[in-house]
């Protein structure tokens, strides 16, 4: 019976969060590049461009390094489900909806196995239902933050089953490091240091007594929890690398670090978080943003109980120990009140850094210019929010009291669900998301052009036409053999020495050869690719080959997936040996 409860009650969590992508038809979001983005991946792999880096028709047609610097994980499932459906709207649903289960599902089971069952269905409510959530879904279409926190979730359940001696923790923990890393690394760049400070104090309420005076340190969930981490970071390698040592290379720091996203102009007030104000707009300066910030009331509510029971827990360990600070550290030992208490310490920083008091801070720490939107840290709030939320339950010793306060409060989040929809559906999806080359070059290049090569001058040169190859050869009409994402061929007869413009964008990594035979190029003053051609007949090829970072990237990643799958067979033989 529980677990018909549990299942039917997930599956309200996930069918509210997701009840908008059963429409047969879509709608308009911030963010309407995914179809884009799944289109030119899933092209790039139809090529043969593995793992894709390049967008063949993204920066005005001329190319553009997008999978290099844009995680890309969402987009791998998008592109496979586009490749198996055929809808490039269904494959957009496809990774809309896997965010809200994958977030259900991990945050059920790291609950459930801080809390209880119960404990685990309001944790599940409290995140999957988070008013945030909504906007990154419904209103930004911030896909890729919301595999983040997503991801954010499993690394936090696959600490605890590390730190409690599972054997399978080290394998939920080194896969959800992954899909964070290839999710979205701004969410990873910030939730680090909390995932590292919870790891740290679970550790510490995790070891085992020595008698009543000493707490003795286990060392092995230590090293395995390092190790899991350290393996999903090296399977990522091939992105990672990449993409902190080759951005240097694009325009990312004057396309997207100024104007509208500098951090500056988007720090949250305290009043924002307890505002339901409901629109489909943007941030702007000041609390009058067009967009929601409220943590919902049921999130609301559930904390405040959980302060109060908190409070009350804490002193009475303070009497009890009569006033004695060692004797309240020893008697705090308890796994649930402490994971309480930091996950409240937790919310409190990240809340700081939302607010415009954090900004000397902000200014003193240049990396995270990256993170653009202070609120995003509404990603880390929603998270331990959610944790606690089940902390009343944790408190409180009465299980009809329990029950009747968990009934409460997963009643008062579900009158969030009116959030995961969205301001209307479009009349044709498909003037928004589409897969046409054509249309990708003209009408998306300017809406994403975040990662285009340093060089390329898009203002000075025109959008691409499809039927040329090169800008200055047109009279002689060269002959086309191969035009792949990653490599192109061309047949040239040219009557007099001259430079050729291959209508490509310059990046490193692109290698030309002419007659079979490797050739020094240029980059144009405009930023394409420059090479000389002498008089006569010529093939004139260029294939995107690696740099000395990618070629690292590309080692560590395949030294990390044998040592994976080398520690997956082991711990296969070791559990039918115990069987």
């Amino acid at each position: 019976m529980r677990r018909i409860l549990v299942a039917s009650i997930l599956l309200a969590i996930i069918l509210s969060t997701s009840y908008s992508l059963f429409h047969p038809g879509f709608f308009r979001v911030h963010d309407f590049t995914h179809g884009a983005r799944i289109a030119e991946l899933a092209r790039a792999v139809a090529d043969g461009h593995v793992p894709p880096q390049w967008s063949k028709n993204l920066g005005f047609g001329y190319g553009m390094p997008l999978y290099l610097f844009y995680a890309p994980l969402p987009y791998y499932f998008g592109s496979l489900i586009y490749w198996l459906s055929g809808s490039l709207v269904l494959s957009i649903k496809s990774i809309f909806l896997l965010a809200n289960v994958g977030t259900a599902i991990g945050a059920y089971l790291l609950g459930k196995r801080l809390f209880g069952t119960f404990g685990g269905l309001l944790v599940s409510a409290a995140i999957t239902l988070a008013p945030y959530r909504a906007v990154n879904l419904f209103v930004r279409g911030a896909v890729s933050e919301a595999w983040g926190i997503m991801a954010a979730v499993w690394i936090l359940y696959g600490v605890v089953l590390v730190l409690e001696k599972e054997r399978r923790g080290w394998l939920v923990l080194t896969l959800s490091t992954v899909a964070m890393l290839l999710s979205h690394n701004l969410t990873a760049m910030i939730f680090a240091p909390f995932a590292a400070l919870f790891a740290l104090t679970y550790w510490f309420f995790t070891t085992q007594r020595n008698g009543r005076k000493k707490i003795e340190f286990t060392w092995k969930p230590a090293a395995i929890l390092l190790g899991s981490v350290l393996l999903g970071a090296v399977i990522s390698a091939y992105y990672l690398l990449p993409a902190f040592g080759e951005k240097s290379a694009t325009q990312l720091e004057t396309r997207v670090l100024t104007s509208y996203f500098d951090y500056h102009l988007h720090f949250l007030y305290l009043r924002q978080f307890v505002n339901p104000i409901w629109k489909y707009g943007g941030s702007v300066w000041g609390p009058e943003d067009d967009i929601s910030f409220f943590l919902g009331f049921g999130q609301i509510v559930a904390a405040a109980i959980t302060s109060l029971a908190v409070v009350h827990s804490l002193s009475k360990l303070w009497r009890q120990s009569s006033g004695n600070f060692i004797k309240f550290i020893k008697k705090l030992v308890s796994k649930k009140v402490f994971v309480i208490s930091m996950s409240f310490v937790f919310l409190l920083i990240a809340v700081y850094f939302s607010l415009l008091k954090s900004l000397a801070v902000w200014d003193s720490l240049p990396i995270l210019k990256y993170v653009q939107f202070p609120w995003r840290f509404l990603s880390i709030i929603i998270v331990f929010t959610g944790l606690i939320s089940a902390g009343s339950l944790a408190l409180i010793r009465s299980s009809a009291k329990r029950f009747v306060l968990w009934f409460v409060l997963i009643t008062m989040m579900f009158t969030n669900l009116h959030y995961f929809r969205p301001e209307k559906y479009l009349d044709s999806p498909e003037a928004l998301y589409f897969s046409d080359p054509g249309r990708i070059a003209t009408q998306m290049s300017g809406i994403l052009p975040d990662y285009l090569p340093l060089a390329l001058d898009d203002e000075a040169l025109p959008i691409r036409s499809l039927e040329l190859t090169t800008l200055n050869l047109e009279d002689i009409h060269p002959e086309v053999l191969i035009d792949r994402t990653q490599e192109k061929l061309l047949k040239v007869d040219i009557s007099e020495d001259k430079p050729a413009l291959l209508q490509i964008a310059d990046f490193p990594g692109w290698v030309v050869e002419i007659d079979g035979l490797p050739v020094e190029h240029a980059t144009s003053e405009h930023g394409l690719i420059q090479v000389d051609l002498s008089e006569g007949h010529h093939l004139v090829g260029v294939r995107l080959g690696s740099t000395p970072i990618r070629r690292w990237g590309y080692l560590l990643t395949t030294a990390g997936l044998f040592v994976f799958f080398s520690l997956l067979l082991n711990s296969e033989k070791k559990d039918k040996r115990a069987q």
